[in-house]
């Protein structure tokens, strides 16, 4: 385990942790969060900036919409439960978008590196230690690791969280 993995580690309690403490509203927001991520990414492949104020937008109507219709959180214990549980797979999920982020590399011999070689160096370090962005890398390269990596999981994550196969844009 790396630097890099114990700061994502901590990025993803913490938001587990605030979710799980608005209760029920933190349950509709990650829980719409968890919807919208995919289509958000397909759309910010197309315009970055439409997928931005589309999110922002949505996530001010969601808070306007939580904040008048659940005033009142007397059951604390499920809405505890549903929070933590919400705001795990919102948080892993977010884990997972930014462990696949990093840009694809194209080698002059046509291979594919990920993570890319050109990252400042103790970052490429921590990059290149991290089972997390091992798992990212597979996430990503999915289609190009043939039979080995063909997981309905790593399969679904792919086509979730990669909406352009970056080796095929020019």
């Amino acid at each position: 385990m790396t630097w890099l993995d114990a700061a994502l580690v901590i990025l993803v309690l913490a938001v587990a942790a605030l979710i799980t403490e608005r209760r029920w509203a933190g349950v509709v927001m990650a829980g719409a969060g968890l919807l919208l991520l995919g289509p958000l990414l397909r759309l910010s492949s197309v315009s970055p900036l439409l997928a931005l104020l589309v999110a922002v937008a949505a996530g001010l109507l969601l808070a306007v919409l939580c904040a008048k219709l659940i005033r009142n959180q007397q059951d604390a214990l499920p809405g505890l439960l549903a929070g933590g549980v919400t705001g795990l797979a919102f948080a892993a999920a977010l884990l997972l978008a930014i462990v696949t982020s990093l840009p694809v590399e194209l080698n002059p011999d046509n291979t594919v590196s990920y993570p890319p070689q050109n990252l400042p160096p103790a970052l490429h370090s921590a990059v290149n230690s991290s089972p997390l962005f091992r798992y990212g890398r597979t996430v990503t390269l999915q289609p190009l690791l043939g039979p080995a990596a063909e997981q309905p999981l790593t399969e679904f994550l792919h086509d979730w969280f990669i909406p352009v196969d970056p080796w095929l844009v020019n």
